[in-house]
Order: structure tokens, then sequence, then C-alpha cells
């Protein structure tokens, strides 16, 4: 089993498997899943002020960098993009699916000095459990597991889990005045319509300063609702659709056909340099007592 076990830790070529279309940063060999070890980038220059740098990866994969903490949103592949050490880092995994999930980011804790894990999870999967169990303490530490309704005060803000309407939760993060939300995958898939509504419905009138949000190109119809209930129900100054299983045009073929949609969105388009820009309008005013009953 060394054998094995030296061939998977290869770092090169790349560890990559091909699964619907989307590349995988994992493999399921003898019956086990195995993931990439992760491969860090250069720090990053600072962040100006009333700025974000955002980079996005394949399928749900988020990086945002404020002037005062790094956000990292379902980022599964093994190769990071830079991130600074001198300010807190957040993870945030809405869900397991391998094309949200890294295992390897678990282990964030032994590599960055300040770092918070929040896991949407149910305790279900009982290999992850395990994983879990075998976790060092300054991992498990880090980490913090939500089922839909939790909410957890951390400094500078809150993290708030809403249902999902597949596995696990999206999140909805209050940070240093700022919202953020993550659909995870919180899509209005066939026959889960009117969940997909009583799910987004505690967004009802917050302010969001940028949002992740799920578009679909397999399902144009749920796309389209998807976009236009997410903006009618929240107040999003700034969105990036997502989920778009390797069709990184499809925004522009969606948007052509649905202009008014289009306001407040910006696509960062995968293996583009991080791009960053000023927030718009006011400062984030989460209503949290929606949360809390």
């Amino acid at each position: 089993m060394e054998n094995d076990k030296q061939y998977w830790d290869k770092p090169s070529p790349p560890f990559v498997e091909l699964l619907g279309y989307l590349p995988y940063d994992m493999v399921w060999y003898r019956g086990k899943r195995y993931y990439a070890s992760l491969s860090y980038g250069p720090e990053a220059a600072p962040v100006a002020e009333n700025s974000l740098r955002i980079c996005q990866s394949d399928q749900s994969g988020f990086l945002i960098e404020t002037p005062a903490a790094t956000l990292l949103f379902d980022w599964y592949r093994r190769i990071l993009p830079p991130i600074r050490r001198d300010k807190p880092l957040h993870v945030f995994i809405s869900h397991t699916h391998p094309d949200h999930f890294n295992q390897s980011l678990l282990n964030l804790a032994k590599r960055f000095p300040d770092v918070s894990i929040y896991l949407g999870y149910d305790y279900s999967d009982e290999g992850l459990n395990e994983e879990l169990e075998k976790l060092p303490e300054i991992c498990a530490d880090s980490l913090s597991c939500f089922r839909a309704g939790q909410w957890l005060e951390i400094e500078g803000g809150q993290v708030h889990a809403l249902e999902s309407t597949d596995l696990g939760v999206a999140f909805l993060v209050e940070l240093d005045g700022l919202c953020f939300f993550h659909g995870g995958d919180l899509f209005p898939w066939r026959g889960a319509e009117s969940a997909f509504f009583d799910c987004i419905s505690p967004l009802q009138n917050t302010h969001i300063d940028y949002a992740m949000l799920p578009m679909d190109p397999r399902f144009p119809e749920a796309a389209k609702l998807s976009i236009t209930a997410y903006l009618s129900q929240a107040e999003i100054a700034c969105y990036t659709p997502m989920h778009l299983w390797n069709r990184p045009e499809y925004p522009e073929t969606f948007f052509a056909q649905n202009p008014r949609l289009r306001a407040g969105m910006y696509c960062v388009l995968p293996g583009q340099p991080p791009r960053s820009f000023t927030l718009a309008g006011r400062k984030a005013q989460l209503r949290s007592a929606a949360y809390k009953a």
C-alpha cells in the first residue's frame, strides 16, 4: 500500500479526474475516496480600502479578500489562490458533493495561523465522520458543522446557514460591515420549486453586498427562475453566477436573453487573474432576528 500512497501523493502531473465534464482533484481507488494535497500560491498583495478582490474557480469556488479578512467558499480544487497570512481566513463549505468540497481544506489550520472552517454537514457520511474524528486537535478546533437554521456569532459578524434544496446549506455571512451570500446547491431543481422559495424566504429585504448565485445551464428555465427569485427576494448590490458545469460562456447567452437581470452582475471567469472592484451601495444591514427564532 506504500506504493499506492506514493502514487496518490505525487504533486505532478495534476491530480485530476474528469467526472461529469468537471475537473475533480479527487479519485476513487479500491473503494476509498482520495483527495490531493493542496498546493499554495504566493501571498497576495494588500486589498485597497472599500474594495474586494474576487477569484472564482470551477463550478462554485470563490475566494473573496476584503481589507480585513479572506473568505473561501466551496473551493474544491487542489491549487489554492494566493492567500495572505496576516489576516483571518474563513473557509465555508456548503456541502460535501465533490464539486464543492475538498477534504484537504479541513487541515488548513496547520498552514495558516487564524483559520475558521464552517461546514454544512449533518454527520450522515460514516466515512467522513471517521476522517473528522482523526483530525488533529488544531484542525478540529477550527471546524464548526452547520445544519439548516443554525447560526454562529463570530468576531466581527455572524454566520447563518440556510436550508438547501439539495445537500448541506447555503451561507449568509455578515463580516466587518459587509454581507455575503453563497447559494451552494440552493436551486429550484425539478420538483423542488416550492421548497426553493421557502428556503430563500429568510433573505427577504436583506441587503447583500456580494452574492454567489447558482445558474445551472443544464436547466435553462430553472436558471432563470433562480436568478430572478434571488434578485427579487434580497437587495443584492453585486453578484456572480456559478454552478456553470464548465460552460463559463453561458452567462453571456443567458443575459442576452434576460437583459434586465444583468444589473450588478460580475462574471469572474475561471482562469482569469483575480479581479477587484469597489463596492457600491450602503454597508450591510443583516436582519439577524429572522434567524434567531
